[in-house]
């Protein structure tokens, strides 16, 4: 009963493979569409990138918003707010 209850996702599953490759002729998608999105994309200069705007979104904003608390806390100590 156990691997029943555990195969039953699978059909309808497998039933919509079958009517998605019926109706486009590709079983996992347009291949082009892969190649366009997905491997274009892996290129080993994207990884330094993506890290570096990483460190600006945590120091860089975080900094900015440090400037603006310091420039917060002059206007509270002279009392002007």
């Amino acid at each position: 009963m156990y691997l029943l209850y555990t195969l039953l996702p699978v059909v309808p599953l497998a039933g919509w493979y079958a009517y998605h490759y019926a109706k486009t002729g590709f079983l996992l998608g347009n291949p082009e569409y892969f190649r366009y999105n997905v491997a274009a994309t892996v290129n080993p200069l994207r990884i330094p990138l993506a890290f570096a705007m990483r460190l600006w979104q945590v120091f860089g904003y975080f900094g900015l918003y440090l400037l603006t608390l310091a420039g917060r806390w002059q206007c509270c100590v002279r009392r002007e707010w």
